[in-house]
Order: structure tokens, then C-alpha cells, then sequence
């Protein structure tokens, strides 16, 4: 979130791509992949209703 943080502020996309093509596993072993496309990220940014747990939640 720190780097999501981060390119939101600056534009810079150097914050997020380090995460493109990363993804967190869940206990089921289940792939969660970052969202690491800036037009998501700044859409996601504008409706101000997602949160971390929103957007990277472990549905069981």
C-alpha cells in the first residue's frame, strides 16, 4: 500500500512496478495477484471507498 501510496502522489510508476506480476498466496493456496495496472490504481484511488482489506481481502 506504502508504494501504491507513493505512485499515487508522484505519477511515478517506478513505486509499483516491482509488484507487476507478484501476487500473495491465501491458506487454500489460491494466487491473489497486485493490482498493478495505474488506471485501475487511480480509479480505485478516485471512489475513496477501498480499502487495503477491500481490494486484497482472502475470501474463504
Amino acid at each position: 500500500m506504502a508504494a501504491v501510496h507513493r505512485f499515487l502522489e508522484s505519477n511515478d510508476p517506478v513505486f509499483i512496478t516491482p509488484f507487476a506480476g507478484e501476487s500473495v498466496t491465501d491458506i487454500t493456496g489460491r494466487s491473489h495477484p497486485f493490482e498493478t495496472d495505474p488506471n485501475e490504481l487511480y480509479r480505485l484511488a478516485e471512489t475513496g471507498s477501498s480499502t487495503f482489506e477491500d481490494v486484497y481481502r482472502i475470501v474463504v
